[in-house]
């Protein structure tokens, strides 16, 4: 292979309502591309994916897209073929000069809908598996639950002047679970353990160091939170109380759960919010310790060759440091792509994950 060609040629697909706009973009037969720069975020969660293209019109001959437009986009290389990143909904268009320039900011399309319109509900007596598949039937998504998630109680939860998608985003994060809706289906997964809705183990990726252009670890003070304690009020029994995920003596031991209702110490974040049963704080502090302890570590890592494959909630284990707390199995909280006439980028924000797989 030569030195010319060692370099894989990125290459890309966009399509508008329905039209292939790729050639004009590109550009070719003497014709400049009119790309400057083309960002895509992929997120996990509730958070919108964005793709946002910044395009030259030097000759005025672009058209400004309609908001509501769809736009559709595949990235890849020359030599392995394009990979389809999905469709996206124009939220925002500007035009700026000279030298003029289109810039339209998309969000996933899937987003835009009726999940963002707000209702009244109160929901009794059910689980979360129910209320993910009743919203899932009113959008005419295909819900796709994790078992363990759907069996989760809700004795009440009201949805007062709430979306959809706000209150299943606010059950999510109760539970520690990834909730977010992609290519027409409606997604709920435990956070931190790699898999699918489904439960099935999602690719576990191995990146070195000499794979990448840049990275930047950061160890957060946040381990002085060895329990997280939770207060609950339950009306129809009558009792009210406290509970205990991990502990409240600093020990590093996240399986302990206690009903102690004494202060709480330095070692210990207690929550806010009161929760209608004991199961419902439980779950929430064990939830929330876990967010902590993944929050303890975060690892930013630019690909030298992007991965066009790549996502949200993969797992990477990272090579080639030689420092433990670098050197281990992390999970891919977000990345974003960037593509212009630097070729074809891709930077990965990490988390510590809950995936057993990487643990030695």
């Amino acid at each position: 292979m030569t030195a010319e060609s060692s370099y894989p040629i990125p290459i890309y697909r966009l399509v508008v309502d329905g039209q292939d706009i790729t050639p004009k973009i590109a550009g070719g037969d003497g014709q400049r591309s009119r790309l400057i720069k083309l960002t895509l975020t992929d997120k996990r969660g509730g958070d919108a994916d964005e793709l946002t293209l910044e395009l030259s019109d030097h000759d005025g001959a672009l058209a400004i897209p309609p908001k509501g437009a769809k736009v559709s986009l595949w990235l890849g290389y020359q030599h392995s073929g394009l990979v389809d990143r999905g469709s996206y909904t124009v939220d925002e268009v500007s035009h700026s000069g000279p030298p003029d320039k289109l810039s339209i900011k998309c969000r996933a399309a899937d987003l835009r809908k009726g999940l963002s319109t707000k209702r009244e509900k109160s929901w009794h007596r059910t689980t979360l598996g129910a209320i993910a598949r009743a919203i899932a039937q009113r959008h005419k998504l295909t819900p796709v639950i994790n078992a363990s998630l759907a069996r989760i109680d809700i004795p009440h939860v009201d949805q007062a002047d709430e979306s959809d998608i706000n209150l299943l985003s606010r059950l999510a994060r109760q539970h520690d679970a990834i909730m977010t809706v992609k290519h027409g289906r409606l997604l709920l997964a435990p956070a931190g353990e790699s898999t699918t809705a489904s439960g099935a183990a999602m690719p576990q990726l191995t990146l070195t160091r000499a794979a990448g252009d840049a990275h930047d670890y950061k160890s957060a003070d946040r381990d002085h939170y060895a329990g997280v304690r939770a207060s609950y009020h339950d009306v129809q029994r009558a009792e009210r109380g406290t509970v205990l995920a991990g502990s409240d003596r600093g020990q590093d031991d996240a399986s302990e759960h206690a009903d102690d209702a004494g202060e709480a110490s330095d070692n210990v974040q207690v929550m806010r919010h009161t929760y209608p049963s004991k199961q419902a704080a439980q779950q929430a502090a064990d939830a929330e310790l876990r967010k902590i302890q993944r929050g303890n570590a975060t690892m930013s890592y630019a690909m030298a060759v992007a991965d066009p494959t790549m996502t949200a909630e993969v797992s990477v284990t990272l090579r080639g440091w030689g420092k433990p707390q670098i050197d281990r199995t992390w999970l891919v909280a977000e990345l974003q792509f960037e593509l212009d006439d630097g070729g074809l980028r891709c930077k990965l924000e990490l988390e510590i994950g809950n995936n057993k797989r990487g643990k030695k």
